[in-house]
């Protein structure tokens, strides 16, 4: 799935204030040792993308 079908099937689906004005596709999240997703690495990241725009 391309990011311009994601963008299309969310404003097909939702109203315009729950679209969020910025995301990001992501391949591979950070897990922990438990195989949980770790927040706090993927927050990091997430603000190195947000102070790059």
């Amino acid at each position: 799935m391309s990011e311009s079908d994601l963008d299309g099937y969310m404003r097909e689906r939702l109203a315009n204030y729950k679209i969020p004005k910025h995301w990001s596709v992501e391949t591979l999240l950070p897990r922990l040792p438990n195989s949980k997703i770790d927040k706090q690495a993927l927050r990091k990241r997430l603000e190195g993308f947000n102070a790059v725009q």
